[in-house]
Parts: C-alpha cells; sequence; structure tokens
C-alpha cells in the first residue's frame, strides 16, 4: 500500500507540475532520444522534430485559430472587444507571413532543410548496415541536434506572435476576467500528445493514492515509464547522450526502470482492496457474482 502511494504521488505531481506550466512540452526530452526507438520519438511522438511545420505559413495560422476559437468559447466578449480581438489575429498573420515570405529568411530555411536532407540520407545509408557503428550513430545524433539548436534563434520571432497574440486577447477581457487559464478541449487533449500525458499522470497517480482502479493504474504507470526507458536508452553498443552527473551511472537499470519493476509488481497485486476504493467496488460488484457462481 505504502509503495502504491508514494508511485502514485510520483505520477501525480508530476502530471500537476506539467498542468500548470504555460505550455508543457516533452518535445526537448525526447529529441535527445537515441538507440532503436529513436526514430519513433523523433517522427511520430513529438511535434516537430525538425521545425518544419513551425516553419510552414499555413501551420503558424491554424495554431493562431485554435487559440482563437477556444479563447471565444471559453470567454464572453462584446462587439467592440471581438472587433479588437479580430485585428489582432489578422496582424499576427500579418506579421509572420511577412517574417516568413522574407527573401533573406526564406533562403535560409530552404538551405536549412536542404541540410536535412543530408541527413537523411546518412541515416538511411545506418539503416542499409553501411558504417552501422556506435560511432557512426554519435556523429549523426550530435549533427541532428546542432542543427535543431541552429534554428531556434530563427524560431524565436515566430514563438513571439503567437505569445503576442495571447497576450492581445487576454488584454481584451475585462480587467476581473484577465489572466484566466484557456483549457483544452477533450478533442486537443486526445490530440496531443503532451497534454494527452499530463492528464494521463493525474489519473494514474490519482488512482493509485486512493486505490480506485489501482491494478489497471499501475499498468497504464508500467506502460508510461516505459516509454521514458525507452527513450533513455541505456544498453551497450548504443549511443547515449552524456548525462548530468547528479543522475548517477547505470547500465539497463536506471532510475526509472526501477519504477516500472514496481508498477509491474502493483499490476499483480490487489492493493486497492486492501486500502483503497478498489475494496467498496469489489464487495459491490464483483465479489457478489462470484457467490452466485459458487
Amino acid at each position: 500500500m505504502l509503495l502504491r502511494i508514494t508511485v502514485g504521488w510520483h505520477i501525480l505531481y508530476e502530471g500537476l507540475w506539467k498542468h500548470e506550466q504555460e505550455e508543457f512540452s516533452a518535445d526537448n526530452f525526447l529529441a535527445q532520444s537515441s538507440g532503436p526507438f529513436a526514430d519513433f520519438y523523433h517522427q511520430k511522438v513529438m511535434k516537430d522534430f525538425e521545425w518544419r511545420k513551425h516553419f510552414d505559413k499555413e501551420w503558424n495560422f491554424d495554431q493562431l485559430d485554435r487559440y482563437y476559437t477556444r479563447f471565444m468559447n471559453q470567454t464572453s466578449l462584446d462587439a467592440d472587444a471581438q472587433s479588437i480581438a479580430d485585428r489582432a489575429l489578422a496582424a499576427r498573420k500579418a506579421n509572420i507571413a511577412s517574417s516568413l515570405d522574407a527573401p533573406e529568411n526564406r533562403k535560409l530555411i530552404d538551405d536549412y532543410f536542404k541540410q536535412w536532407d543530408a541527413l537523411h540520407a546518412k541515416h538511411e545509408l545506418l539503416k542499409a548496415g553501411k558504417g552501422d557503428t556506435s560511432f557512426d550513430r554519435q556523429r549523426l545524433w550530435e549533427a541532428e541536434q546542432k542543427l535543431r539548436n541552429e534554428a531556434r534563434p530563427w524560431l524565436a520571432p515566430l514563438q513571439a506572435q503567437h505569445d503576442g497574440f495571447r497576450e492581445d486577447l487576454n488584454r481584451v477581457l475585462p480587467l476581473t476576467e484577465r489572466d484566466k487559464k484557456i483549457k483544452p478541449t477533450w478533442k486537443e487533449i486526445f490530440r496531443d500528445n503532451d497534454l494527452f500525458v499530463t492528464y494521463t499522470n493525474i489519473a494514474i497517480g490519482f488512482c493509485l493514492i486512493v486505490g480506485l482502479f489501482s491494478r489497471l493504474a499501475a499498468l497504464g504507470g508500467a506502460v508510461f515509464l516505459g516509454l521514458i526507458v525507452a527513450a533513455t536508452w541505456q544498453w551497450p553498443g548504443y549511443y547515449n547522450p552524456p548525462s548530468h552527473p547528479a543522475q548517477g551511472h547505470s547500465m539497463f537499470v536506471t532510475k526509472e526502470f526501477v519504477e516500472m519493476m514496481a508498477l509491474v509488481v502493483l499490476t499483480m497485486i490487489p492493493t486497492g482492496r486492501w486500502g483503497g476504493l478498489d475494496y467498496f467496488l469489489y464487495n459491490a460488484f464483483v465479489r457478489p457474482n462470484l457467490v452466485e457462481k459458487d
């Protein structure tokens, strides 16, 4: 029971911390992943590993429109305030278009993507078994990280437009409603990996603490930690990015691996029935059916 509550508290607090951030993203963590699952995390889980969407004008417009729609659905503006919000949206879109369509910026972006295409060609050679050594993978990993970091200064002006638009909308609200947290819709939660992880962490942690569907929650937590273990691959023969000295040193068995195995154990034993809400569910719905069958 103590193990269940302790691990549950850790996962719950992680979820609550993510929820409190303005825009939590696991992309920086996932971008560091290496090993056999790196391609999956970079291309399938991350929103935009190569920043191709961020440098796309229509994608930026869509992000502004999504937040505008969510804001309007959760607030009540009069006609004058809505007119100001509409003008702010148009102005931010114009600023983004001006930045991305500028000839000098377009050339930089095109050259940047050509470098990514060259790295893809090297990656395909490694997959074909040509030079597939830990050293070759290290060089490719370092080249990808360097290229991602080169683009960050170019992304800052675009992100400033998105942040500025949120502040524009915040200012049109009455003083008593300003700084209101605009919540994502359920559809957005299921479509956005970061939002989905945040809310599932909260749900899993809460269920483990109170002993509600505790075995199912433990299984969900074990799967989540398994994904983290796969992203921080610590196996010989694969390049592992250097970690901070405070994290210690490990091979195979990391701190996340230990907690994952603890959740695997909790999946197999009904601790929720010994001290949790599962006790009442079991005796109210499951046990009567078992008695009838006997």
